[in-house]
């Protein structure tokens, strides 16, 4: 009998990487860069923020205006927060899924490279 089940996060139960694709060129659009889908599906996928950031930066030949990296993470992460919220990124089936595993008592886990903080706020 299965007591439990993990689940990755992104693909799995959101879709949230058009969201993440919106939030990083709303924030890159203020230094004049702007990324492709396909550019970021095939380059950027799977880096963190900073990581991103930091290939855009070497790239794109820009220092940002002298803004830190762990200020544009924060900034970028601020934008997504706001993206999410207004879009419908949860995989379909996915919430009956999760309704039935509960109703049978089955414990559910998240192991997932996606913060806390962005799962929490999908979540929610």
């Amino acid at each position: 009998m299965i007591k439990a089940v993990i689940f990755d996060f992104d693909g799995v139960i959101s879709d949230s990487e058009p969201a993440h694709y919106s939030a990083f060129n709303q924030l890159l659009n203020g230094y004049g860069i702007r990324l492709s889908r396909g550019q970021y599906y095939s380059k950027y996928l799977g880096s963190t923020d900073a990581e991103l950031l930091q290939m855009v930066s070497t790239e794109y030949d820009t220092d940002y205006n002298g803004l830190g990296i762990d200020e544009l993470v924060r900034r970028k992460a601020v934008l997504f927060a706001e993206l999410i919220k207004k879009t419908n990124h949860i995989v379909p089936g996915a919430a009956v899924l999760l309704k039935l595993l509960t109703q049978n008592n089955i414990r559910i886990a998240i192991c997932s490279g996606a913060t806390a903080e962005d799962i929490n706020i999908m979540l929610a």
